[in-house]
């Protein structure tokens, strides 16, 4: 909750107020100055957590994080960035032990032990796609990708993400607007269990499955957050 980007300052602030609704004070955790963390550098796989460090995420947010997660018997590792933005830029997990990868990343000793699917290069802004429930949402215009997801086993909707792009957003790098992700006690959601509250999709016709419920060792919040607007996280 400490972005690396100056613009995006204020955002945990803003938040916070809705967390603390679902949230006690146990399962809150903050990453402070002159530590950095943004979303878009963190992928869960499993109970394991692997941190981009980049421009936008530091060795000290990185710390903090896995201190943080180790106290909630969870584990994160360090996966340094040579060229992208973020590290859901070009590596994906889509479960099963598959891992969409593209450029730096197909090559990451950290992933070789995973099912690698390697997105080519025309096409690698493609491999920044979302896993709900055995269904992968894919960006639109890349059949490359498209193909080898659908070759997986996985059933697919495709989103037109092209003013996201011109922003240098992905799928995994946005909110849709009005959509809270919560995981652990609250009204919606038996303890252990990841729960869709609510998911308006303004960008495609087709409905987005129910997201993936499953079991965690403790709270922990992946998003939590009402948008008026769609932001670039």
């Amino acid at each position: 909750d400490n972005p690396g980007a100056g613009s995006r300052n204020g955002e945990a602030k803003e938040m916070e107020p809705t967390i603390r609704q679902f949230f006690d004070d146990d399962h809150i955790a903050h990453i402070t100055a002159p530590g950095t963390l943004e979303g878009g550098d963190v992928m869960m796989v499993g109970d394991h957590f692997y941190v981009g460090r980049s421009a936008r995420t530091n060795e000290e947010g990185i710390r903090q994080f896995i201190e943080i997660l180790e106290g909630w018997g969870l584990s994160g590792s360090e996966v340094p960035l040579e060229y992208v933005l973020h590290l859901k830029t070009g590596v994906n997990y889509l479960e099963d032990n598959n891992m969409l990868v593209a450029g730096e990343f197909v090559t990451k000793p950290e992933f070789q032990k995973y099912n690698l699917i390697e997105v080519p290069e025309e096409e690698a802004y493609g491999a920044n796609c979302i896993w709900v429930n055995g269904t992968v949402i894919v960006p639109e215009g890349y059949p490359t990708v498209l193909k080898a997801v659908q070759d997986a086993g996985y059933e697919t909707i495709t989103v037109d993400t092209s003013e996201y792009r011109k922003l240098d957003g992905g799928l995994s790098q946005f909110l849709w607007n009005g959509t809270v992700l919560l995981y652990g006690d609250n009204e919606y959601s038996r303890p252990g269990l990841w729960n869709e509250v609510r998911c308006i999709q303004q960008n495609s016709s087709a409905a987005i499955p129910s997201l993936h419920k499953r079991q965690m060792k403790n709270p922990i919040i992946v998003t939590a957050v009402c948008r008026k607007q769609t932001r670039h996280v």
